[in-house]
């Protein structure tokens, strides 16, 4: 990730986040009659999210959407798609300009278009004043794409069908999610998942029965267990992103017990047992690795009226403010550190940016023993046996 995100509510009048997604659970009970496939999935999206800006086009009565990233043509942008149903369905002739600033990585598993089409049609929705509910902006969204109904509202939701069948529940009790996304050539999204369904077989097919226990868990107040989360395509996954699993291995270990992949892949997620370990593996990750990786908390749902300017400035500062803790605690870190006698490497690194850029501590370069990882939760995490430190 490059540049830092700056939001000005006032300026932009209109603006939307489109949060990613990651698969609690994904079944696939058949193949239907109209050549999809029927799923059962408990659902969850997370603060890691594209922003999506709306603005009138008073001298056209076209749609024009930008985007950031050059691999997002218009041709594959559900956004476009977004917005072409919506305006026939509301029967609206007014045009409008549309901004991507893209930050949830492509072609993932992340939902990230799906994401942006779902943004798209709340944002439209306020900006052409249609009044509709988000339950009518859900069952338009089933005519876009298969991720887009849960999207529209997001929080989490047990999802079936093909996606249509959208049923919210209890937030689910996960502080935090450590999302890797590995650097695996995939095509576009459209194409990516139309060849991991092609590789599904009848041996695949399952009656739900694990997302319908994890649903109903969630919806009673239990605990979400991450022994509970469970991807179909993940018996496949090295198959059909050779060498996902080394980086799988990798992430498991630093100390992760249950990595499952994001929907069709390539990426993976993992639930960290506690905000130190989380945090230490997101550093290990991203800068002695050198990985794409993201340490998010879960998403809210969205309301009705969640989506102004307004909250989106909140919930931006919110988010940098997270970081800036997390800057803060490396520092706490480093000072443990020196306390413990360890010397600093002449030429420490300094972390990438993984979601936003942000002032970085110096911190010390070491080499992970994975079989000795320190599992207690307390700051100071690697002691000098557990860690080889480069000088």
């Amino acid at each position: 990730m490059t540049g830092e995100i700056s939001l000005n509510p006032e300026a932009i009048g209109i603006s939307e986040l489109a949060h990613a997604k990651v698969n609690l659970t994904l079944e696939i009970l058949g193949k239907r009659r109209d050549g999809y496939h029927n799923l059962s999935s408990v659902m969850q999206t997370v603060d890691l999210f594209d922003i999506v800006t709306f603005s009138e086009s008073p001298d056209s009565s076209e749609v024009i959407v930008t985007c950031d990233d050059d691999r997002i043509t218009p041709e594959i942008n559900l956004a476009v798609r977004a917005a072409d149903v919506l305006g026939q369905k509301s029967g609206v002739t007014t045009g409008a300009e549309i901004n991507i600033q893209k930050r949830i990585p492509v072609a993932a598993g992340l939902g990230g278009g799906s994401s942006d089409a779902a943004a798209t049609l709340r944002g439209l929705n306020r900006l052409w004043g249609l009044n509709l509910s988000i339950d009518d902006l859900t069952e338009i969204a089933a005519e876009i794409g298969s991720d887009v109904p849960f999207l529209v509202r997001g929080g989490t939701a047990h999802v079936q069908g093909r996606g249509e069948d959208v049923t919210p529940i209890t937030a689910a009790k996960i502080e935090r999610f450590l999302i890797l996304c590995p650097d695996i050539s995939v095509p576009d999204s459209t194409a990516k998942t139309a060849s991991v369904f092609s590789q599904v077989t009848e041996t695949m097919f399952t009656r739900g029965q694990l997302s319908s226990k994890l649903a109903a868990r969630v919806r009673s107040g239990g605990d979400c267990p991450p022994e509970f989360f469970f991807n179909q395509f993940g018996t496949i996954a090295e198959k059909l992103f050779p060498g996902w699993g080394e980086h799988r291995d990798q992430l498991m270990g630093l100390g992760a017990r249950d990595v499952v992949l994001c929907g069709a892949g390539p990426s993976m997620f993992t639930v960290p047992p506690s905000k130190e370990l989380g945090t230490a593996w997101h550093l290990l990750l991203t800068s002695v690795h050198r990985k794409n990786a993201y340490l998010v908390p879960p998403a809210p749902t969205v309301t009705e009226t969640s989506g102004s300017a307004q909250e989106t400035g909140r919930r931006i500062d919110r988010v940098g403010s997270d970081y800036r803790g997390v800057r803060n605690y490396f520092r706490q870190l480093e000072s443990a550190g020196d306390r413990d006698g360890f010397r600093r490497p002449r030429n420490p690194v300094e972390r990438p940016t993984a979601s936003f850029r942000c002032a970085q501590p110096r911190i010390p370069v070491y080499r992970h023993v994975p079989d000795r990882v320190h599992r207690d939760s307390s700051l100071h995490i690697f002691s000098r046996s557990q860690a080889t430190f480069d000088r």
